[in-house]
This record gives structure tokens, C-alpha cells and sequence, in this order.
């Protein structure tokens, strides 16, 4: 039989600490840096969008974007005589009279918020299958791009007319496109 050597603490390669005075470290867990870039990370991550598939025939039809009488009617065939402009050109647009401040309903997905200086600030939506909707002479607008806009939504107001229709009124600017040509949307609205 061999005897061990008894072994004594000078043997042990430790520093002696008391009993649950060790900081143990996790990493990702512990270390408070990790755990802010994770918090800052996730605030960071945008929103996630679900997809919608749209479709639109023009026999689906449309609502109004506002409950008044057509101002201008759509005319590609042949020109109308615009007041403020005093003079004649053709129309890819229906304008409607409309009162300051009055809501401008649309549906589809928010494409493009812009404005210039024709039809001041306005905003593009797809319907589906290659139709696009841009209402312009807008205030207040009350959407953001990529964002999808049930049937009867409020996108906006109805803002001053624009220079160019000054002596028409406050209207709302409403033109329909198919695969980027004009379409007559009058008949569609419901």
C-alpha cells in the first residue's frame, strides 16, 4: 500500500473567497452593456408589415373621396377650360368641389406622399392589378407610405385650392391611372 501525502493549502493554486462572494458572468446574460445594445436593438427594429395581395377591376368601383358634386369633369378626349388658367387643356383628373377642412376618404396601399405645385400636397395609393389613385389638394394628411388604407379611411383634409385653382375654389384632386395611363373614374363611383 501506498500512502498519500496529506495535501495542505500551500498544494491549492486558489485565493480564498467566502462562500457566494463570486460574481459569475453570463455572457449576453450578465454583462449590462449587452443587455442595453439588445434593449437599443430592439427598439431599432421597424415594424413588421404584412403583405396584402390587391386587386381591382373597374367593376368593383369606388368610393367619392369626398360627398360633393365633380367640379371638373375627367376629359382626355377633348379640352376644358380651366378659370384660373384661363385657358383650355385636357383633364386626367376628376376635381370636386370641396370645402376647407372636409375629410377625404381612399382605400389601397400608400405609395408615394409628395406635393407640388399644381396639386399641392397629395398622396398615391395602389388599388391592385395596375390601378394607382392620387387625391391631391390635401391637408393634414393622416398616412404614411407602405401603409394600408381600409375603404371609407379618413387619408386627409381638404386644403386652400392651389394658385392654379384659385378661381375654381377648394376642391379635391382625384385621378385614377391603369399601368400608368389615365383612366375615367367617374363612372366608378358608387
Amino acid at each position: 500500500e501506498i500512502a498519500a501525502a496529506p495535501v495542505t493549502e500551500d498544494d491549492l493554486d486558489y485565493l480564498p473567497q467566502e462562500v457566494g462572494s463570486g460574481h459569475v458572468e453570463i455572457p449576453g446574460l450578465t454583462d449590462q452593456e449587452t443587455l442595453q445594445e439588445a434593449a437599443e436593438a430592439e427598439q431599432q427594429m421597424p415594424e413588421l408589415t404584412v403583405e396584402k395581395t390587391l386587386h381591382f377591376t373597374e367593376s368593383d368601383g369606388m368610393q367619392k373621396p369626398v360627398q360633393s358634386d365633380i367640379l371638373m369633369h375627367y376629359s382626355m378626349d377633348k379640352s376644358i377650360y380651366f378659370a384660373t388658367l384661363d385657358q383650355y387643356k385636357y383633364n386626367p383628373a376628376t376635381i370636386f368641389s370641396a370645402e376647407e377642412g372636409m375629410t377625404v376618404t381612399a382605400c389601397g396601399k400608400v405609395t408615394s406622399i409628395f406635393e407640388n405645385e399644381e396639386i399641392g400636397k397629395a398622396v398615391t395609393l395602389d388599388l391592385g392589378d395596375g390601378y394607382e389613385a392620387t387625391y391631391g389638394q390635401l391637408a393634414e394628411i393622416t398616412v404614411k407610405e407602405n401603409a394600408y388604407v381600409n375603404p371609407g379611411e379618413t387619408i386627409g383634409s381638404v386644403a386652400a385650392p392651389t394658385k392654379y385653382y384659385s378661381a375654381e375654389g377648394s376642391n379635391v384632386y382625384f385621378a385614377l391611372t391603369h399601368n400608368g395611363d389615365p383612366v375615367n373614374g367617374e363612372a366608378l363611383f358608387h
